[in-house]
C-alpha cells in the first residue's frame, strides 16, 4: 500500500521560496568572491530548510564550502559532518571533508571518517530510498562485490603512513 506524500502547507511553500531566494543571493555572493557575506544568507536558508533533508543538505554543503574558502576549517568540518550524519552516502561531503583533512592533517578526522563508513547506511547503500539521477542508476543499486578483496595489497608500502596514522598495524589487518 503506497502513500502519497502530503501536499505542503502554505507556510512550507513560503519557507521553501524564502530559502531558495536566500540560497540564490548567497550563490551570487560566492560567485563574486564575497564568501563572508554569503554565510548569514546560507545560515538562514538552513533554518528554513530544516524540514526538507535534500534542501538542507545542499545548503549545508554551500555553507561548508564558504567556510572552507574563508579558511575556517572547523566551521566547514561541522557543516560537512552534519550532512554526513543525515546522509552518510553524500559524496560531496566526503570529498570536502577529505580535502579539509588533507589540509589540516587531522588524524582524528580520518578515524571519524572510517567510523562513519561502518554505519549501516553506508554498508547497505543499495537499500537507500534516495533518488539516483545518473545513467548508472542500475550500478548504484548493486551490492558490493567480493572480486576486489585485497587488491590494495600491492599499494601497501605507499599507504603505510595512513595505516600507521589510523593505528592499523599488520596484526590488526591480519585479524580483520
Amino acid at each position: 500500500m503506497s502513500s502519497k506524500p502530503s501536499t505542503p502547507s502554505f507556510s512550507e511553500k513560503r519557507n521553501r521560496q524564502k530559502a531558495d531566494k536566500l540560497v540564490r543571493t548567497a550563490k551570487n555572493a560566492l560567485a563574486t568572491g564575497r564568501d563572508k557575506e554569503a554565510i548569514p544568507y546560507l545560515d538562514r536558508a538552513s533554518e528554513l530548510a530544516r524540514n526538507n533533508p535534500e534542501r538542507l543538505e545542499r545548503t549545508l554543503l554551500l555553507t561548508g564550502e564558504a567556510h572552507r574558502h574563508l579558511g575556517d576549517m572547523d566551521a566547514a568540518r561541522t557543516c560537512f559532518r552534519s550532512v554526513l550524519k543525515a546522509n552518510p552516502t553524500c559524496g560531496r561531503a566526503w570529498k570536502y571533508l577529505s580535502d579539509i583533512t588533507k589540509l589540516t592533517a587531522d588524524s582524528d578526522d580520518i578515524k571519524n571518517m572510517v567510523a562513519l563508513l561502518n554505519r549501516d547506511a553506508v554498508l547497505d547503500f543499495q537499500k537507500a530510498n534516495r533518488s539516483v539521477r545518473t545513467a548508472s542508476a542500475a550500478q548504484v543499486r548493486q551490492k558490493l562485490y567480493q572480486t576486489s578483496v585485497e587488491r590494495w595489497k600491492p599499494y601497501e608500502p605507499y599507504i603505510q603512513p595512513l595505516l600507521s596514522a589510523l593505528g592499523l598495524h599488520d596484526s590488526d589487518r591480519e585479524n580483520s
